[in-house]
C-alpha cells in the first residue's frame, strides 16, 4: 500500500512540475511578443522621425524655389518700372522729378515701416518656434518619465506575483503532506 501510495504521489508531482514547466514556457513566449512589439514600435518611430525629415527638406526646397521665382518676376517688374519712368522723363522731365522725389520719400518711410514690421514679425515667428520646440521637449521628458515608472511598476507586479506563487506553492505542498500524512495515518491504524 505504501509503494502504491508513493509511486501516485510521485505521479501527481511530476504532472505539477509539467504543468509548471508549460506555464514558464507561456511566460516566455509572452516576453518574446513583448519585446518584438518594443521592436515594431521602434522602427515605427524611425519611420515617422524619417518621413518628418524627409517632408522638412521639401518644404525648404520649395520655399527656395518660391523665392527664386519671387525675385525674377521682382526683375522683370523692375525692368517695366525703369522703362516705364524712361519715357515718362523724357516726356516731363522737371514735373517727375519733383514727383519722383516726394515718391521716393514717402517709399523710402514705407520700407522702414515695412523692414521694422518684418524684423519684428520674424522675432515673433522665431520666438513661436522656440516655444514649440520647448515644448516638444517636455513631453518628450515627460513620455521617457512615464516609461520609466510604467518600467518600474511592472517589475513591482511581476515581484508580488513571484511571492504569491511561492506561497501557494509552499501551501500547496504543505496540504499535500498533511493529507499524505493523514492517509498514512488511516492506512496503519486499519
Amino acid at each position: 500500500m505504501m509503494e502504491d501510495h508513493h509511486h501516485h504521489m510521485m505521479e501527481d508531482h511530476h504532472h505539477m512540475m509539467e504543468d509548471h514547466h508549460h506555464m514558464m514556457e507561456d511566460h516566455h513566449h509572452m516576453m518574446e511578443d513583448h519585446h518584438h512589439m518594443m521592436e515594431d514600435h521602434h522602427h515605427m518611430m524611425e519611420d515617422h522621425h524619417h518621413h518628418m525629415m524627409e517632408d522638412h527638406h521639401h518644404m525648404m526646397e520649395d520655399h527656395h524655389h518660391m523665392m527664386e521665382d519671387h525675385h525674377h518676376h521682382m526683375m522683370e517688374d523692375h525692368h517695366h518700372m525703369m522703362e516705364d519712368h524712361h519715357h515718362m522723363m523724357e516726356d516731363h522731365h522737371h514735373h517727375m522729378m519733383e514727383d519722383h522725389h516726394h515718391m521716393m520719400e514717402d517709399h523710402h518711410h514705407m520700407m522702414e515701416d515695412h523692414h521694422h514690421m518684418m524684423e519684428e514679425d520674424h522675432h515673433h515667428m522665431m520666438e513661436d518656434h522656440h516655444h514649440m520646440m520647448m515644448d516638444h521637449h517636455h513631453m518628450m521628458e515627460d513620455h521617457h518619465h512615464m516609461m520609466e515608472d510604467h518600467h518600474h511598476m511592472m517589475e513591482e507586479d511581476h515581484h508580488h506575483m513571484m511571492e504569491d506563487h511561492h506561497h501557494m506553492m509552499e501551501e500547496d505542498h504543505h496540504h499535500m503532506m498533511e493529507e499524505d500524512h493523514h492517509h498514512m495515518m488511516r492506512r496503519t491504524t486499519t
